[in-house]
């Protein structure tokens, strides 16, 4: 599908969620390095994020209101959460960057290791490889930026 086709190409992902953790979209906040960092994975098309996804969401605000919270998502558009945002709290979509999340995973893990990982993956195919693809996502900002990864289904 169309959905999948995309994903792979999106280049601007990992710069929204470094500017969102340091504090871009959140000015104001008074220790941005210190808040906590919570990523969330939303596979599918941004028509289907609905109140079930937005009742998980602010199932995290509810309990750390402070924190930072990104969604990786291929299809989420980044200004999607901007009503958080004028509500004070820091929430902010992120598309998936491979060659961010390359680099990253890279200075973490001996190079080889990671390159032949990320060759590896080729084309995105299917939900699971789509899947796959935004969990690596999740794991170099979680290498980077330290945080919890937090089902969507799993909140409620």
């Amino acid at each position: 599908t169309e959905l999948y086709r995309g994903a792979r190409t999106r280049l601007f992902g990992g710069e929204v969620a470094a500017s969102a953790i340091a504090g871009g979209p959140c000015a104001g906040a008074e220790d941005p390095g210190g808040k906590p960092n919570f990523f969330l994975v939303w596979p599918l098309q941004a028509a289907q994020f609905g109140q079930l996804a937005y009742a998980s969401l602010e199932a995290v605000l509810f309990n750390h209101p402070a924190s930072n919270v990104v969604v990786v998502s291929t299809d989420l558009p980044v200004n999607a959460f901007d009503a958080y945002l004028r509500e004070g709290y820091c929430v902010v979509s992120t598309s998936i960057d491979v060659a961010h999340a390359e680099r990253i995973l890279s200075a973490a893990v001996p190079e080889p290791l990671v390159a032949a990982f990320f060759h590896g993956l080729g084309a995105v195919q299917d939900e699971a490889s789509l899947l796959f693809l935004l969990n690596c996502m999740v794991l170099a900002l979680q290498v980077r930026y330290g945080g919890a990864f937090l089902p969507m289904g799993g909140l409620l």
